[in-house]
């Protein structure tokens, strides 16, 4: 078994995260319901690199599956740029392979919930495209994270869009 003084993995550690996801607007903010309700799904891929993996020769990777809901409320500040304060709560199963320079993995799995602040900024492009940059601060077990997160947001066709 692999372990290491913790403040090892402080000095020059790094991580290379991609989580792609999705999103859906459960509840959408209208003139009747005064927020949105959002469900998302995420799958993190992780790199690790640095620090004591660097100086021990070894190689640590980890993946994730992240369930959450968001509640927050859209305020318009001009035509096309509107704020959406909001909080959130996820649940996150993380996995993490640790090989040594013989290629033999250690495992570790653990389960983490973390509940969030963020502001969005919205900007409407054009056609209904939007663009959204998230500044948000998240505080789990351990760890309080700070974040930021860019993404588009695209119009659908639905049903009641076509009646």
């Amino acid at each position: 078994s692999m372990s290491f003084p913790e403040e090892d993995f402080g000095n020059n550690f790094k991580a290379l995260i991609l989580a792609p996801g999705i999103a859906y607007n459960v509840l959408k903010q209208s003139n009747k319901i005064p927020v949105t309700l959002q469900a998302a799904l995420l799958y993190g891929h992780y790199e690790y690199s640095g620090g004591v993996l660097s100086s021990n020769d070894l190689e640590m990777k980890g993946s994730s599956i992240i369930f959450g809901f968001g509640v927050f409320h859209e305020m318009c500040l001009g035509n096309n740029v509107s704020i959406i304060p909001g909080v959130s709560a996820a649940y996150s199963f993380i996995g993490v392979t640790i090989r040594n320079n013989t290629g033999e993995p250690e495992n570790d799995n653990d389960e983490y919930v973390a509940f969030g602040l963020f502001l969005p900024f919205s900007f409407n492009l054009s056609q209904g495209n939007l663009l959204h940059l998230t500044p948000q601060v998240s505080f789990g077990n351990e760890a309080t994270l700070f974040s930021l997160t860019i993404g588009f947001a695209f119009p659908t066709n639905t049903l009641s869009d076509n009646n």
